[in-house]
């Protein structure tokens, strides 16, 4: 069958409980066939993922702040992570092994990009994101 979301969705919402791409291997046919008599579902591998990212994506409605922050990089999530738990930028620099003019410029970007002007709105923004618990 074709990758495409549009079918996987119409297949799911008829009651299918597993899809195989044209190209699955003989080992993901057996693997399905295996699925279905245990009453499992089975997804091509390749396909999975997708399919796992598009259902929680249409699930859970996102606030602002969340899709604030997820415009952020990989390495300034880190980054925000470790300015939000308290660490210096040359903390952060001997950390990640780069330059303190790196963390100061991912800083600089983070505050760009989550609408900042100070680390006290970070770190406010940090716990209300759960991803730093206040200390009593």
């Amino acid at each position: 069958m074709h990758s495409h979301n549009r079918f996987i969705s119409e297949l799911f919402g008829l009651g299918a409980s597993g899809y195989l791409l044209k190209d699955s291997t003989g080992t993901d046919i057996v693997n399905a066939i295996n699925a279905a008599i245990r009453g499992d579902t089975y997804l091509s591998p390749s396909i999975s993922r997708q399919v796992i990212e598009d259902y929680v994506s249409m699930k859970r409605p996102k606030s602002s702040r969340e899709e604030l922050y997820g415009q952020l990089s990989n390495r300034e999530r880190e980054v925000f992570q470790m300015i939000a738990e308290g660490r210096s930028t040359k903390e952060i620099a001997e950390i990640l092994c780069v330059s303190v003019s790196t963390v100061k410029t991912h800083r600089s970007n983070i505050m760009e990009k989550l609408q900042m002007d100070n680390i006290s709105q970070l770190i406010h923004f940090a716990i209300e994101l759960g991803l730093v618990e206040i200390q009593s």
